[in-house]
């Protein structure tokens, strides 16, 4: 018994020895890639000035591996014949120092620019985006006080979608020039909108949200306007066999995208719509403009850090700046409504705050791709955290 006892207490100790070790080897990684990084930029005076950043042929070949970024991508590396195998083998055996050099090449601390298309939102409904954006609005407002400038600020939204698509298609001549005026831009709209109006150049910032927490918040928060009142359960049925037009007619242009991998759909280059593309190749493509255009990656369950983390980056974000009483914090906006007029004389209908086991594998089956893509980002987060100091 004495003898299963030291057995039990030495593995104990053998298993926090080797959490200690391996959180001790990746802060070692981490110090190496910002000493490198430094070195380098004190050589060249190079620095990430937000956009698409220049991938190397090692991290490119890391991405590529990982399915971030297809065979196009390394074709023309391919001509390397056996030095090329060789660049992969290395790339496969530091995958993480790879992504972690990445990621700390874009937190490179700047401030806001004065010129056009410095900073945009890549905002994804129900994410937390309305919230951040009033952060970014104080923070801007604090900006032009501070230096008694104007600095443009413009938002185009997808939920307005006759007016989205008419901005987007050059009808709206007053919108277009105000997109390329901003300084700063909300892009509550789909990824390929950033690039058609070329804000990819600016640094980009965006969160994303566990689908399933994202999902039942959308839910939660139209059941009437957009999903008049019917269980979720049955939408799904709905889009299942092509009968949601039923429900709302054109609504469904943005209501029903909302449930079906969206996050993913709103990070590719072209309009789905136009540019079909499987399954994998549009999550690799999401995923690539993740790694390639974004510049700081938050996500909704830690999005409290993800405020406080932001003005590292980017000093204007602060919660307090010199020069300024100002304090600018991250309120909890566009909660779901107390009334939904989904109850008895359009009274509320009370719905629990998550999605019971049997609605929330429905949403899981309908949002694989968003669910690869929040761990992505969630990897992306871990380390932008341990880069920052904010473990």
């Amino acid at each position: 018994m004495q003898q299963s006892n030291r057995r039990s207490v030495s593995s104990q100790r053998l298993s926090q020895n080797d959490r200690v070790l391996r959180e001790l080897l990746f802060g070692v990684v981490v110090l190496v890639v910002m000493l490198v990084s430094a070195l380098y930029l004190a050589i060249s005076g190079a620095s990430f000035g937000g956009g698409k950043i220049d991938i190397s042929s090692p991290r490119k070949l890391y991405l590529h591996e990982e399915g971030i970024i297809g065979d196009s991508a390394t074709s023309a590396d391919a001509a390397g014949g056996n030095a090329n195998a060789s660049n992969k083998s290395v790339a496969q055996d530091n995958d993480e120092e790879f992504l972690v050099q990445l990621v700390t090449e874009k937190l490179q601390k700047r401030d806001l620019g004065l010129k056009p298309h410095q900073f945009a939102h890549l905002h994804h409904m129900k994410t937390g985006g309305t919230s951040f954006n009033s952060l970014l609005r104080c923070g801007l407002d604090r900006a032009r006080s501070i230096r008694s400038a104007d600095i443009p600020f413009y938002s185009l939204s997808e939920c307005g979608w006759s007016h989205f698509y008419r901005c987007y298609g050059g009808e709206d001549p007053s919108c277009t020039q105000n997109t390329q005026d901003a300084y700063v831009m909300e892009f509550c709209a789909p990824f390929f909108a950033v690039s058609h109006f070329n804000w990819t150049g600016a640094d980009l910032v965006t969160v994303l949200r566990n689908p399933v927490d994202r999902v039942w918040s959308m839910y939660r928060f139209q059941t009437m306007s957009c999903y008049k009142c019917l269980p979720l359960k049955e939408i799904y049925n709905r889009i299942d066999n092509g009968t949601t037009e039923a429900i709302c007619g054109e609504c469904q242009s943005v209501c029903m995208m909302q449930l079906t991998n969206h996050l993913t759909r709103n990070l590719v280059t072209g309009d789905p719509a136009k540019h079909r593309l499987s399954d994998e190749e549009m999550l690799a493509e999401a995923k690539a403009n993740l790694h390639k255009y974004i510049a700081f990656v938050g996500v909704t369950d830690e999005i409290v850090a993800f405020s406080k983390m932001i003005g590292n980056v980017f000093p204007w974000l602060n919660e307090t700046v010199e020069g300024s009483d100002i304090k600018c914090s991250l309120p909890h906006a566009n909660a779901s409504p107390s009334n939904n007029g989904c109850g008895e004389n359009r009274g509320h209908l009370p719905l629990p705050d998550e999605p019971d086991e049997e609605t929330r594998e429905i949403i899981l089956k309908h949002n694989k791709l968003d669910m690869e893509l929040y761990n992505e980002a969630k990897k992306i987060f871990s380390i932008q955290k341990e880069v920052l100091g904010f473990v």
